[in-house]
């Protein structure tokens, strides 16, 4: 079987453009430390000079979740508790100034979680009668959150917590919110310093 290939692929230097091409795609992305950062770019080409300008306001956000699942006869059973925590790590600045994106970010996340319908409200009374006439109409109420009140608590907890740190001078700051499946235990605090 013979290739049978335009005249111009058997341009040898077109095919060394090409080579080049290809192999510069594969080498610029490894040369430089970050496009954004001016200084890792003199680092990463050798010079040992710094630039004036401060560093990218940067926010990190980590997640950790642990849900727990049974399966009991080939079918999958929602078992017992789940926690996500989040850690957000920045300086003040970039932490205020990425606020609604923090919050965005956090509440989407959730969102989508298999878990977000398993919200408890915390402390709900057993019983329930929607008519004190009537006690033989008792009904259970739902233990759950809706979603509303679960975007309401992340933007309450993620603001207080932005909030508290707001104009402290320091490098990295770690941000650490636990939301577990009682809405009432939710928290954001401020781990302080990050060593890194």
């Amino acid at each position: 079987m013979t290739l049978d290939l335009p005249k111009e692929m058997l341009n040898p230097h077109l095919n060394a453009i090409i080579v080049f091409a290809v192999l510069l795609s594969f080498m610029v992305p490894t040369s430089f430390l970050s496009l954004k950062d001016p200084a890792g770019m003199y680092m990463a080409s050798g010079s040992g000079q710094t630039t004036d300008e401060a560093e990218p306001n940067v926010v990190q956000i980590v997640k950790e979740s642990m849900t727990t699942y049974n399966i009991v006869n080939n079918e999958t059973e929602f078992l017992g508790a789940f926690d996500t925590t989040y850690t957000i790590s920045g300086n003040s600045e970039s932490l205020k100034g990425a606020e609604n994106a923090i919050i965005s970010a956090v509440r989407d996340d959730l969102n989508k979680s298999p878990t977000i319908g398993y919200i408890k409200a915390g402390n709900v009374s057993t019983l329930s009668s929607t008519d004190s006439q009537a006690p033989d109409d008792l009904t259970l109420p739902n233990p759950f959150v809706d979603s509303a009140t679960v975007n309401q608590s992340i933007i309450e907890e993620v603001s207080n917590v932005i909030g508290s740190v707001e104009g402290l001078d320091v490098p990295i700051i770690d941000i650490k919110c636990d939301f577990d499946m009682n809405i009432e235990d939710w928290q954001c605090v401020n781990q302080g310093l990050n060593p890194s």
